[in-house]
C-alpha cells in the first residue's frame, strides 16, 4: 500500500513554506506563508488550494495527484 503524503510532506515537496508561499504568489495566487504554517499545524491543505498545488508541482516536474491531496488529511 502506498503512503500517502501528509500536509507536511506536500510543502517540503516545495522546498518548506516560505517558498511554496513565493511560488504560489509568483503564480498569481496571493498567500502568506503563515497560512501554510496553518495547513502544517493543523494537518490538512484547504481543497480550495489543491489544483493550485497540482499545477504547480506540474509546472516544476514533481508527482503530485489530487487523490495525494484528498488524502494528506
Amino acid at each position: 500500500m502506498k503512503k500517502h503524503p501528509t500536509a507536511a510532506d506536500i510543502v517540503a515537496l516545495f522546498g518548506g513554506q516560505r517558498p511554496l508561499a513565493r511560488a504560489l504568489g509568483e503564480a498569481g495566487h496571493d498567500i502568506d506563508a503563515s497560512a501554510i504554517n496553518r495547513w502544517v499545524s493543523n494537518g490538512a491543505i484547504p481543497p480550495a488550494r489543491w489544483t493550485q498545488l497540482r499545477d504547480l508541482a506540474a509546472a516544476r516536474g514533481l508527482s503530485l495527484s489530487l487523490e495525494d491531496l484528498a488524502n494528506a488529511a
